[in-house]
């Protein structure tokens, strides 16, 4: 299923971190069938403009940045109103208001445009793929051979935590993607991370 985007392609956010004003635009995009976040534009307003240096990008907290970007579009295209909706036919006495003064149909048409903006919710992560783990293995691979630290190639081109890169590694390795390791070794296969 293609999603439309044409017209939600950005959402900028005005933010207050520490004693800075950023104006954030999450540019979305859809990837293995989902809206997920594939850049960021930061930039600060005109009267207020400071170098930007690393422990303010830091304190920024682009995964909160991304979070809060998708909850506000999926507000504004209606998915509250849906979620309480939908409580009301379940029987929500606090929502039942909704089921007379709410079209059916405004909700289904609600439904469909904010469902791809839903909260992903806590619980079980991500499944993914063989091709998945194919590319992670390419990515690690390629960084070996042009003597770049494998580890946060994957970090820098996935744009994940070290964390999610290391999981990752692990499980291409498990997978047979990648040989056995042998730690601090620069070399095919080797789990040299890079600096900290």
């Amino acid at each position: 299923m293609a999603m439309e985007l044409v017209n939600h392609r950005v959402t900028e956010l005005r933010l207050e971190r520490d004693d800075r004003t950023w104006i954030v635009g999450v540019e979305w995009g859809e990837v293995d069938g989902a809206v997920e976040a594939v850049g960021l534009v930061l930039r600060q307003p005109s009267d207020a403009q400071r170098p930007i240096t690393a422990s303010a990008l830091r304190r920024l907290q682009p995964a909160a940045v991304i979070a809060a970007a998708r909850q506000q579009r999926y507000e504004a295209l209606g998915g509250s109103m849906v979620e309480a909706y939908r409580a009301a036919e379940a029987g929500d006495p606090d929502n039942a208001h909704l089921l007379d003064d709410v079209s059916p149909g405004l909700v289904d048409h609600a439904e469909r445009g904010s469902a791809p903006w839903g909260p992903n919710g806590r619980g079980r992560p991500k499944e993914y793929g063989e091709e998945h783990f194919e590319d992670v293995a390419r990515i690690y691979n390629e960084a070996v051979d042009s003597g770049r630290y494998p580890l946060q190639a994957v970090m820098e081109t996935r744009f994940v935590t070290r964390s999610t890169a290391s999981r990752w590694v692990r499980q291409a390795r498990d997978r047979g993607l990648l040989p056995a390791t042998s730690q601090g070794k620069m070399g095919r296969g080797s789990q040299m991370e890079g600096p900290r």
